[in-house]
């Protein structure tokens, strides 16, 4: 069974779209919640009753970039417990390699994402 719901944290209208297409093709059971950018992510998983099981993030977004969001969370309460995925057209290895500070953020994956990678997230 794939995830009940996810988070899609991205700033670009386009891809949003793109990642939603994609959950609705192959994963219409799963609900979406999209947001642009890490601060209105925040604010949302702040006042929700069910965390997500699935967080994509990007990593460089205008106003709380993705990583700035990571050091928020770590001392969010009660701790999210979703499973966390950098999502991000970064193939730097500085970023790649800062992501692993993170505890919390259990996979990298390169724009753009495709099914292959959700049929893996999924099994992981």
């Amino acid at each position: 069974m794939f995830f009940k719901s996810a988070l899609i944290i991205e700033d670009d209208e386009g891809l949003q779209h793109y990642i939603k297409l994609l959950f609705k093709k192959h994963y219409p059971d799963t609900q979406l919640i999209q947001t642009y950018d890490g601060s209105e992510a925040l604010e949302l998983l702040s006042g929700i009753e069910q965390m997500p099981e699935l967080i994509l993030l990007d990593i460089n977004m205008p106003g709380m970039d993705g990583f700035e969001f990571l050091k928020q969370i770590e001392h969010m309460t009660p701790k999210i417990d979703s499973k966390i995925v950098i999502v991000s057209s970064s193939d730097n290895a500085v970023d790649m390699h800062k992501v692993k500070f993170h505890t919390m953020v259990q996979d990298y994956i390169v724009k753009p994402i495709h099914k292959e990678d959700l049929d893996r997230l999924a099994q992981t």
